[in-house]
């Protein structure tokens, strides 16, 4: 199901940017 699919992907993405983000703010990320 490509919408199934999309959906995952988009979730995927939000957690990553999310997370690095969060990784950012504490100033881990150079």
């Amino acid at each position: 199901d490509v919408k199934a699919d999309k959906s995952f992907i988009n979730q995927f993405v939000d957690v990553t940017i999310t997370e690095v983000t969060s990784k950012r703010l504490r100033g881990e990320i150079i």
